[in-house]
């Protein structure tokens, strides 16, 4: 499945980075969704022609992404809130704030 809404040129840590976000995954799980822990996708990334993420290039990757995601889940969050766009799934996206908010604490707090 494609997802071009948030399509650019860039780092490809930041893609790592997206798909192994905790959002997407259940909080006991590490890794990406559905793909394993996170060193065995890693690995299978680093095999397929991608390129081999250390330690400290994850967690920073790890980190953009929650920023990221936290930024669009308030922008979310103020289209439904401000009235310019009334929408339950804006809405329910921007309530998602404060479980990124706590991610990214976490991982602050784990470095």
């Amino acid at each position: 499945m494609l997802d071009w809404e948030l399509a650019h040129l860039g780092d490809p840590g930041e893609d790592v980075g997206w798909a192994c976000m905790r959002f997407w995954r259940s909080v006991d799980r590490p890794g990406a969704p559905a793909l394993g822990t996170r060193q065995r996708f890693l690995d299978a990334y680093a095999a397929q022609g991608g390129r081999r993420f250390d330690r400290e290039a994850a967690h920073y990757w790890d980190v953009f992404a929650n920023v990221r995601w936290a930024v669009i889940t308030l922008s979310q969050a103020h289209r439904h809130l401000s009235g310019r766009e009334r929408s339950l799934e804006l809405a329910s996206i921007g309530r998602h704030c404060a479980e990124v908010e706590w991610e990214l604490m976490r991982l602050l707090r784990d470095r």
